[in-house]
């Protein structure tokens, strides 16, 4: 089951990676242009305008899918009041990659892309709810690693 949700959590990951290039290519090629022209591609702007929200749209439900994933682990674990063998530097990196992706979205650092800060916010919240509940339950040593290995 575990698996599962890793590679749940690992494709969405990618979608969101994947969501975000999309976002920077249609944005840097619909910039002030009424056609925009890509290589052997010549594309109106409502055309990038539509793609670039579908992307958008996409990246940010499979985001929040990959931000409420861990909820049945860290259920599992308040309830055995015991991290057993999971590890929480997963957490610790996926909020890295929030706040990066936050700062990323802010309107002082691209245009238009507040839904990208928006989704991203969300799950620094998230994910900083579950690394505080993974240093609650954690023995002496994981919550050592957990704070000063990363």
């Amino acid at each position: 089951m575990e698996a599962c949700f890793f590679l749940l959590r690992q494709i969405t990951l990618l979608f969101e990676n994947f969501g975000l290039i999309l976002c920077f290519l249609f944005h840097q090629l619909s910039v002030g242009k009424k056609i925009s022209s890509f290589m052997f591609l010549s594309i109106r702007d409502d055309t990038f305008t539509i793609c670039r929200d579908a992307a958008g749209i996409a990246g940010n439900i499979f985001a929040f899918g990959l931000f409420v994933s861990p909820i049945p682990t860290f259920k599992r674990i308040v309830r055995n009041k015991s991290t057993e063998s999971f590890s929480g530097l997963p957490c610790v990196y996926a909020l890295l990659n929030c706040l990066i992706c936050t700062w990323y979205g802010t309107p002082l650092i691209s245009y238009d892309n507040v839904p990208v800060m928006m989704v991203n916010s969300i799950g620094s919240v998230f994910q900083i709810t579950y690394i505080v509940v993974f240093i609650v339950y954690a023995n002496r040593e994981k919550k050592f690693l957990a704070l000063w290995r990363s």
